[in-house]
This record gives structure tokens, sequence and C-alpha cells, in this order.
């Protein structure tokens, strides 16, 4: 990925409030050094999650957690959907600018690696299920990372 030098100009088309988030965002991420070209169409929506989600928190500050309904109970207030589903966006648009670490390529395992995870893998029955297949070999670079000079556990 090539991260940006200085942060950027938000895009066109957005109003006063939408720009000033957008330049909080992208300047957090720049400080932090997570803001890349490749990310940078991101912050948009990213700001956006982070506008909704300051909206209906302070809904929620001034109204409370619930109110009146209908049928004369009390029932969530229709603004802890929202703030819900922000943080659920921010959370997954964060993951964009914290990538997750590659799976090593086979050529980049260790022969001691291969063969603890081709020894766990044999060792399960033919009609094995591919997600068990997939999990024992989660399980064997889990324990390989944990303690490279342990042997890998085979599964019973």
């Amino acid at each position: 990925m090539t991260p940006v030098k200085d942060v950027p100009r938000p895009p066109a088309g957005l109003d006063a409030a939408a720009r000033a988030t957008w330049l909080e965002c992208a300047g957090r991420l720049h400080s932090e050094g997570r803001l890349y070209r490749e990310t940078l169409p991101q912050v948009a929506p990213l700001a956006a999650a982070t506008q909704a989600l300051r909206r209906a928190q302070a809904e929620l500050d001034r109204d409370g957690m619930t109110m009146q309904s209908r049928s004369g109970g009390r029932s969530a207030h229709p603004a802890t959907r929202i703030e819900r589903g922000a943080l659920r966006d921010i959370s997954d648009l964060e993951s964009t600018f914290f990538p997750a670490p590659p799976e090593p390529a086979l050529d980049e395992l260790t022969a001691a690696q291969f063969r603890a995870e081709l020894d766990a893998v044999c060792s399960l029955p033919l009609d094995a299920p591919a997600e068990v297949v997939a999990e024992v070999v989660s399980l064997s670079r889990l324990s390989a990372a944990v303690d490279p000079q342990r042997p890998t556990p085979k599964p019973s």
C-alpha cells in the first residue's frame, strides 16, 4: 500500500459538517500512519458513519434510550438502531485501515510448519468435512505461532 504524505482535501460535494468530519477522520488516520492512497475512498463512508453515530448519540442524550410505545409501554428509541448500525459500519470500515495480515503462502511456511500441518491433516479420516480440515490447519498454524518449538498435537 502507498502511504499518503499529507492529508488531502475532502472530496467535492460534501457539506460543511461532512467536510469537517472527513478532515477529522483522515487527519486521525494519517497521524496514526494508517492512511493509504488505496484506502482513501473509504474515508468518506467512515466520516458519514461517524456523523450518523454522533447525531444518534446526541438524540439519545436528549431523549433517553427508551420512549413511550403506542401500546403505552416503553420501547427502544429508534436512534438506538441508528447508533448500533453506525458502530457496526465504523467497525467494518476501520478494518479497512487495519488490514489483517495475509495467510502465509505455502512457500513462506517453514518445513517444520508444513510437516506439522500435513501430519495434523493426514491424521484426519478421509471423509472429514472441509471445515474440519480448515480448522485443523488453523489450529496447527496457531500452535506453531504460539510455540514454534512445541510439536503440533494430532487430533484424536
